[in-house]
């Protein structure tokens, strides 16, 4: 064999060679390609199962906010409730005429609270505008009446002045409470 024999043989055997090496890493990289891909639809199916977990746990999440806004509106609408029936009946006991055509006692209206009972964020956070408006409504008027027509001792029209204006107050606590008994329904 000559010498360009050889050179020829060397080089058909090196194309051999490099030929079978550039399948194999072919096939390697085909298989890796295989599993890279495998890995994608493991990773997206992974991130779906998270995507769903995490939604579930956030509806569970605003659902218990919610189920606790709830029982604290509820909570607040009962302290509402109390001292607007708490007024409502110490004007009905002081300012209503017995039978005989004497007053009542003002002990009620004495113990009876000036306000609602809420901070202005409670009322905000747990209460919309007109409920709002309801309720600092009967507060703002019998406040009022207080101011101007509540005595303590009466004198004879001093009282009949209170007994005459106490309707309207009378009224406002009636439609609160009214309000109020229809939303703890």
């Amino acid at each position: 064999m000559s010498s360009s024999d050889w050179l020829t043989a060397i080089n058909i055997f090196m194309s051999t060679v490099l030929t079978i090496i550039i399948i194999v890493l072919t096939s390697k990289g085909s298989r890796i390609n295989e599993q890279n891909a495998a890995a994608a639809r493991d990773s997206a199916e992974s991130a779906k199962l998270t995507y769903e977990l995490s939604k579930q746990m956030f509806e569970r999440q605003i659902k218990k906010e919610q189920r606790s806004w709830e029982a604290l509106r509820r909570r607040y609408l009962r302290i509402v409730l109390n001292n607007a029936r708490s007024c409502h009946f110490g004007l009905l006991q002081a300012y209503s005429v017995r039978i005989d055509g004497t007053s009542n006692s003002i002990v009620e209206i004495r113990k009876a609270p000036r306000g609602h009972g809420l901070t202005n964020e409670q009322l905000a956070e747990y209460f919309d505008d007109t409920e709002i408006e309801t309720i600092d409504k009967a507060w703002l008027v019998f406040n009022d009446f207080i101011t101007k027509y509540f005595k303590d001792p009466y004198n004879g029209d001093d009282e009949l002045a209170a007994i005459s204006n106490a309707g309207g107050t009378i009224e406002e606590f009636h439609k609160l409470i009214s309000f109020i008994e229809k939303e703890l329904t």
